[in-house]
């Protein structure tokens, strides 16, 4: 099931070891760098934020997905009240910026290794996205 919606993780603080496949993934991100836009055709993106705070913002462009043309704004982060786990299905374009005085980690655990041939990337302002950053 690839839900846009993210997925609350329980007790995180209890958990001491996290295993993550080779495709695993993380980056800092500066607060107010924006990041947009970006798609994989194939891999399924699982995010979570374990340092700071980002805004994550979802475009589904998928032809006869339910949420068609939908926009979804998550905040997200150790820095806030909404620490989750946020899954991004393939073909679905996404963005983020960092909301945190300081740096925030991005911590992803996705479903294939990367490969770049599978990427899709537009500009920040794309004019078939409709979300002003």
């Amino acid at each position: 099931d690839h839900d846009l919606f993210p997925l609350p993780i329980h007790n995180a603080r209890s958990l001491s070891v996290a295993v993550f496949p080779s495709s695993q993934g993380h980056r800092l991100e500066r607060a107010g760098a924006v990041k947009a836009w970006k798609r994989h055709r194939l891999m399924v993106q699982n995010f979570a934020v374990p340092v700071g705070a980002i805004r994550l913002v979802i475009h589904d462009d998928r032809p006869g997905s339910s949420s068609q043309g939908a926009i979804q704004e998550i905040h997200t982060g150790a820095g806030l009240d909404q620490y989750a786990l946020v899954r991004i299905p393939p073909m679905v374009w996404y963005g983020f910026q960092g909301l945190a005085t300081g740096d925030s980690l991005i911590a992803n655990c996705a479903s294939l290794p990367h490969d770049p041939a599978e990427v899709d990337r537009l500009p920040e302002q794309a004019a078939t996205i409709p979300y002003v950053w």
